[in-house]
């Protein structure tokens, strides 16, 4: 389980609009690729990573570091999560849409 904000996350629309613009997100998977060329990587390219000594993953975009499963929930709410979000299947590199809960 994961709480919402653990890492930093814009509070307006105005990021998750952002999102969309630079991201592709496949609910089914919970896989994130960039639209765009961003942070040095090519459009195409998968947009998550894992940091030393964390379970799950995250995106650097907006300028912080962002859970992948709160970007997921984002964009598929159009809204900040502002709760706990649990992996159902307890994996915190799984961010399919079906597997996440917000508490």
């Amino acid at each position: 389980m994961t709480t919402a904000p653990t890492l930093d996350i814009p509070s307006s629309s105005h990021g998750i609009k952002e999102l969309n613009r630079l991201l592709t997100y496949t609910p089914a998977t919970g896989a994130f690729v960039w639209k765009v060329a961003h942070n040095g990587e090519a459009a195409g390219a998968v947009a998550t990573h894992k940091p030393k000594g964390s379970g799950g993953l995250v995106i650097s975009i907006l300028g912080k570091r962002i859970k992948a499963e709160v970007v997921a929930i984002a964009m598929t709410t159009n809204a900040w999560p502002r709760r706990s979000i649990r992996h159902l299947d307890r994996n915190p590199t799984n961010n399919a849409i079906a597997n996440l809960q917000v508490l």
